[in-house]
């Protein structure tokens, strides 16, 4: 989950169909679907690590609470195209904590109820 505003960051691999890891023919490119929807107003930026090994950065823009994200990857290895949602996350409210129940003014839920376990 990230906020509005968060770093994000998303390292992926690429391979030939027979044999192990490859570059990509030229950069691969990552594309944002925003509640379903292609969202052309923010291009996360790809960068090579080593050998078949890129990373995915950018900064989330002012999405509303909610809001449903995927990441798409299209590279080209060995002359052949491929597209794969690579990751995907919901976005929260400013102030919240990752994966930390809290109420609505920010102050984190401890009761076991309130996690869904009865």
């Amino acid at each position: 989950m990230y906020r509005a505003g968060d770093s994000y960051y998303k390292i992926f691999t690429t391979r030939l169909l027979i044999g192990g890891e490859s570059d990509a023919d030229s950069l691969p490119t990552a594309s944002v679907i925003k509640n379903g929807s292609i969202d052309g107003d923010w291009t996360p930026t790809v960068a090579k690590i080593d050998t078949g090994r890129y990373k995915i950065t950018g900064t989330v823009p002012a999405y509303t609470t909610g809001d449903r994200v995927e990441i798409c990857v299209s590279a080209t290895v060995g002359a052949v195209t491929e597209k794969a949602v690579v990751d995907e996350f919901i976005i929260i409210p400013a102030g919240a904590g990752i994966g930390i129940p809290q109420t609505a003014d920010n102050n984190v839920i401890l009761a076991h109820a309130d996690y869904g376990l009865d």
